[in-house]
């Protein structure tokens, strides 16, 4: 009898543990199944169970998908309730990818800043990486408290847009963004380069607005600090800046090849042959280099400049009237030999 109840214990044992194998067979294919394919998830905040499965299922198939949710659900999971961005590599077992998922563990996004020149066009190339819209990110740039800690007011906001390239997460608002962004801007401007501002009686967000004109004269990075300079002497002596490009920008046409008397007229607080002083904002994004090669620029009598007659896209500069008279006559004339109008 004893030894009737032994076997019959030992069955017990032997059944019990093929049992356990089985289940953890059943969990270790569960769980391990690779990813069918690389993909890139995204779940908005206010993403439901059934939109967040739809996802999944759009580039997993529905049985993977459905697999996800099981397993999100087996360890108390709430998927839809975990915004983010997260990039699945091929093959990521199903553990990871649920791993993933549920603990946010989010794939940071990279944006870059370059060369923008309008602030919509600002606004759109930084939202297109984010879930918010360029309208929530316009609104944080027209809150002034929000601009005063870098020292900027919602007119000239555009000015903390450095080229640039910063690292955040898709999930996170247009605010925190904002403050990403203006974390790289006070950290470009060290007492240092506050200082070379000052002593050229300049804020830094006009030293910006300067480098935005230079960088719209000329392609060349080798003159831009002088052309920044030739500026600078032009605001010191309550001259007109009388920058074609902010012609252009109060425009909005930057087709344009020759600036033409009448388009000098246009009513715009950006045109400079109209309105004495900088114009209210940067009229593009601008390279921190251009910014370094005004502060440290070497002291000039430049007041007026021309383009060569060459097409080289270098410039003539000069003090004197009457001799930029003569280099705008033979830039005229290289125009008109081109066809150019």
């Amino acid at each position: 009898m004893k030894q009737w109840i032994k076997r019959k214990g030992t069955v017990y044992t032997v059944i019990g543990l093929f049992i356990a194998l089985v289940i953890m067979a059943a969990i270790i294919v569960f769980f391990t199944g690779g990813s069918p394919r690389k993909a890139v998830i995204m779940i908005p905040p206010g993403a439901t169970e059934a939109s967040v499965r739809d996802t999944l299922a759009k580039y997993y198939g529905d049985a993977y998908a459905g697999r996800v949710m099981q397993g999100a659900s087996f360890i108390g999971g709430k998927l839809h309730e975990k915004p983010g961005l997260y990039d699945i590599e091929e093959g990521t077992s199903l553990w990871r990818v649920i791993w993933r998922l549920n603990g946010r563990r989010q794939t940071p996004v990279k944006f870059t800043i370059n060369n923008q020149r309008t602030r919509q066009d600002i606004v759109n190339a930084v939202a297109q990486k984010f879930y918010f819209t360029p309208e929530a990110l316009d609104s944080v740039l027209n809150d002034a408290d929000e601009m005063a800690e870098y020292g900027l007011t919602p007119e000239n906001a555009t000015a903390l847009f450095l080229n640039n390239t910063h690292e955040a997460l898709w999930s996170n608002d247009p605010k925190r963004v904002v403050h990403r962004i203006g974390k790289a801007y006070n950290q470009f401007w060290t007492d240092e380069r506050k200082a070379k501002a000052a002593k050229l009686n300049l804020k830094p967000e006009e030293v910006i607005i300067i480098a935005s004109i230079a960088e719209e004269e000329s392609t060349h990075a080798d003159e831009r600090g002088r052309i920044g300079r030739l500026y600078i002497n032009r605001l010191q002596k309550g001259m007109r800046l009388q920058a074609d490009p902010t012609v252009r920008f109060a425009m909005n046409d930057f087709t344009i090849r020759r600036v033409g008397r009448d388009m000098l007229m246009v009513e715009s607080p950006y045109n400079t042959y109209r309105h004495e002083g900088l114009p209210p904002a940067p009229i593009r994004t601008v390279e921190p280099a251009t910014v370094d090669a005004i502060l440290n620029s070497a002291p000039s009598e430049d007041l007026y400049m021309c383009a060569k007659p060459d097409f080289s896209g270098y410039h003539v500069f000069t003090d004197s009237y009457s001799a930029h008279q003569q280099n705008a006559l033979a830039y005229r004339k290289a125009l008109n030999a081109k066809g150019i109008k």
